[in-house]
């Protein structure tokens, strides 16, 4: 089990840093392809009744459009990267779902809430898990540590998701100096499936450690965030929405906390 290929959402020049940084530090360990993909979604015009809008409005969001396109083109031709950026017309989940068929690996960015543009992108891993091909690799727009995949936290919870998410990791916690699973304790019945998990990959010489937490007050979500920075992780790995995806958007839980408050990337699988 390896990564041959790579995609990496190019957004713009600043939004896509520390994702092609991302992309890059993965394409060297496994001498991957990186394939860069920049959505270029159309223009959303007024409701009708709202007045005609300005020509020159018009032009200024198509330079935008445009402008957008090259930098993005711009941003992944100076990673040096082994492949190219292509561009799509469309919206960004489909077509990030379409061209993930083709890869081993697929990485976007978190959306920063500071950012205007970025408002537009809010919840497109939320979606994106549920109809992508490939295992997907949220990075923080804080950006990355200084290593990725080094020290590795598995987020497990006994499902099928979980265990999916650890499979297609493999080629990655092959690599790791420290893996790690965690299970949240919430005073529930006890989570299972440790132990034969860290026999899975003792198979694939990973050495894991299981580390059992008592979830706290502030819930399954902040527990699990305290004790990935308490290890000093830099790279989650976790199934995407363990329990129904309705009580996930009704109550919350882990997923959506992770990928909202997330400081190191995560990689989902569901």
């Amino acid at each position: 089990m390896t990564v041959r290929s790579i995609l990496a959402h190019v957004i713009d020049a600043a939004a896509s840093a520390h994702v092609l940084a991302a992309a890059g530090t993965l394409a060297h360990a496994f001498d991957a392809t990186v394939h860069g993909l920049h959505i270029r979604e159309p223009l959303v015009m007024p409701m009708a009744g709202l007045g005609d809008v300005p020509s020159s409005v018009i032009d200024a969001w198509q330079s935008a459009i445009e402008r957008r396109v090259v930098e993005a083109k711009t941003a992944f031709a100076t990673q040096g990267l082994k492949g190219s950026c292509s561009v799509v017309d469309g919206d960004p989940v489909a077509a990030i779902a379409r061209a993930s068929r083709a890869v081993d690996l697929t990485i976007i960015a978190q959306a920063n809430p500071e950012a205007d543009a970025a408002l537009a992108r809010e919840g497109i891993a939320d979606e994106l898990v549920f109809r992508i091909a490939s295992p997907l690799l949220s990075i923080p727009y804080i950006g990355l540590q200084a290593t990725l995949g080094s020290t590795v936290a598995v987020a497990w919870n006994d499902t099928r998701e979980a265990f999916r998410a650890v499979r297609e990791s493999i080629p990655l916690l092959t690599k790791a100096d420290s893996v790690t699973v965690i299970s949240i304790d919430t005073g529930d019945a006890p989570i299972g499936g440790v132990p034969e998990l860290l026999e899975y990959l003792k198979g694939y010489g990973v050495p894991a450690v299981a580390k059992r937490v008592v979830a706290d007050n502030s819930g399954i979500g902040d527990t699990l965030l305290s004790t990935i920075a308490d290890l000093g992780s830099d790279l989650v790995v976790m199934g995407a929405y363990g329990h129904s995806r309705l009580r996930e958007l009704v109550l919350g839980g882990a997923t959506r906390d992770l990928l909202r408050h997330m400081t190191v990337p995560v990689l989902m699988a569901h």
